[in-house]
Order: structure tokens, then sequence, then C-alpha cells
């Protein structure tokens, strides 16, 4: 309760060793038959410290398999942040995550989550694939 962003309160997870060797994992399940074939968003405002890792995630799964993830990932220390993944939920999609996941050390907050369906020309979020960025090869100094 004693730091939001603009709630009464927010969650906060917060490690109590500097090297876990386990990780944290929360998530909300629900069931998807209202969103199949819509566009939705998931979003909040965000606050780190000292954060080896953070994954925010909206997954889509089906007969018990996992079938679309989109996220994004928090590192280090930072100030309140809204943070957003808009995703197309599939047709045949029985049920819908959104989670946070932690390994290792470090501190969050999480305030104002919402999850809406959203107009379906909202941009996607952006897919974290990998990319090739030309690199050449050489020497680093």
């Amino acid at each position: 309760r004693s730091i939001v962003h603009q709630g009464k309160s927010s969650l906060f997870v917060h490690s109590l060793t500097l090297k876990p060797k386990g990780s944290i994992y929360i998530y909300q399940n629900f069931y998807a038959k209202q969103f199949c074939g819509k566009r939705v968003e998931v979003s909040g405002f965000f606050k780190s410290r000292d954060l080896h890792q953070l994954n925010f995630e909206l997954v889509t799964s089906r007969n018990n398999e996992r079938a679309t993830s989109d996220g994004t990932t928090l590192i280090g220390t930072t100030q309140w942040k809204k943070y957003r993944i808009v995703a197309d939920v599939p047709a045949d999609a029985e049920m819908i995550a959104i989670s946070f996941y932690m390994p290792g050390a470090g501190s969050f907050w999480a305030d104002q989550l919402s999850f809406r369906v959203v107009d379906p020309k909202t941009p996607l979020t952006e897919p974290k694939e990998p990319q090739d960025l030309d690199f050449t090869q050489g020497e680093f100094h």
C-alpha cells in the first residue's frame, strides 16, 4: 500500500535473497470463449528495483497446450511506466492467462492492471522474434 502508481494498493513482489535458486510465477487464468477471434489488450503500470528479469505475458492455450504468447521483459530499476500487450486471441483458444514470471532477484510493483477487447485496427505488440541486424564479423575494442 505504501508504493502505488494511482490506485490504493499495488501488486508487490520482492526476492528475499540476492541469488535465489527458484523463480516466482504469478498468473490469472480465465476462459477465452467470449474473446475468441478478437483483439485484446492487457496493460498496467510497473515499477522495478534491481530486477534481474521479469516477463509479463499474455498467453492463450487450447487443449491444455500453449498456443500463442505475447509479452515484454523488464530488467533493472525503473520508475512507473505503462506497459501493454496487444494480441489476437485465436478462434479456437480455450484459456487465456496473464502472467508474471520472475527468475532471479529483484523487486517489482504492478498497478492499474486491465484487460479489454480493443478495435481490430489497434496495432499488435511488436513480435520479440530474433532479427538479423546485418552485423558483420569484426573486432571489438
